[in-house]
């Protein structure tokens, strides 16, 4: 199997507004999605802002994260003709009070953007690019039917994570647990600033210390190629550094056992959406 410098493709995604069914972004948050805001709409921070709501800001640093142990969000299909929306509600249920909106908007002059409506200033967003372009939000658990996930969508001023919940309708929405994602991809290239990777000579085994590249920045430069899986642990061909640098570079590979889950069932690696 060769690992590929591309994006990988990811089967994942969520709620799909039809065009007829498409959300009013001109009505104020608070009759749509009976949220308190105090925000007005006559000053428009940005095309993608519809000045409802309060649109929680994306993190200027790494922290806080959540990656969760999947993850909801849109679908794979023509971005930028559409406009849909991930409904987060306080509890599992159609009837319970609706606490934050993610939204995809279709704005012509910038194609698409996505955006996370909240009731307080000063909340941080917690999506994140799960492929190309394809952005979702973390799940940390899910019903026993699968009908639910509770996403953390959010941080608060104290960093406290902002939880809620979104409808799993089959054929409107679709998720991923990581661990299954992780399989499906068979490989990545590593990009986690604030992971530290671990290696060893198997499964729990002993830890082993790799002699990694690293990039100018000073993050890791490795590339991963899935040979097995044994529960939080996958068996892999390490190559360090990849190709996405210098292609004149010694490229070193070895074999060794890698962590990729945490005992939460949290990433314990992360990969370039991208590529290079």
């Amino acid at each position: 199997m060769t690992l590929m410098h591309r994006t990988p493709l990811l089967a994942l995604a969520v709620v799909a507004c039809a065009p007829g069914d498409r959300p009013v972004h001109d009505v104020p948050l608070t009759h749509q999605a009976g949220l308190v805001t105090g925000r007005s709409t006559a000053v428009m921070r940005d095309p993608c802002d519809s000045g409802a709501g309060f649109r929680a800001a994306w993190r200027a640093t790494i922290a806080p994260i959540d990656r969760g142990i999947g993850v909801v969000t849109f679908p794979d299909s023509v971005v930028g003709r559409r406009s849909d929306t991930m409904t987060i509600r306080a509890a599992p249920g159609d009837e319970a009070p609706i606490i934050a909106r993610y939204v995809l908007r279709s704005v012509p002059e910038y194609s698409w953007c996505y955006r996370m409506e909240v009731s307080t200033e000063g909340m941080t967003d917690n999506s994140l690019e799960v492929g190309y372009e394809s952005v979702g939000l973390p799940l940390d658990s899910l019903t026993s039917s699968n009908n639910w996930a509770r996403v953390i969508f959010g941080f608060g001023r104290d960093s406290t994570p902002e939880r809620g919940w979104v409808v799993l309708d089959a054929g409107r929405t679709e998720w991923v647990l990581w661990p299954i994602h992780f399989r499906a991809m068979g490989g990545f290239l590593w990009n986690a600033d604030e992971l530290e990777p671990e290696f060893a000579d198997g499964p729990g085994g002993a830890p082993i210390q790799l002699d990694l590249a690293r990039s100018e920045g000073g993050s890791f430069n490795f590339e991963v190629e899935a040979i097995a899986f044994d529960g939080p642990w996958m068996h892999a061909r390490i190559r360090t550094p990849t190709g996405c640098g210098d292609p004149d570079a010694l490229v070193r590979e070895t074999a060794a056992w890698v962590r990729y889950l945490t005992d939460t069932g949290r990433p314990a690696v992360w990969y370039a959406t991208r590529g290079c």
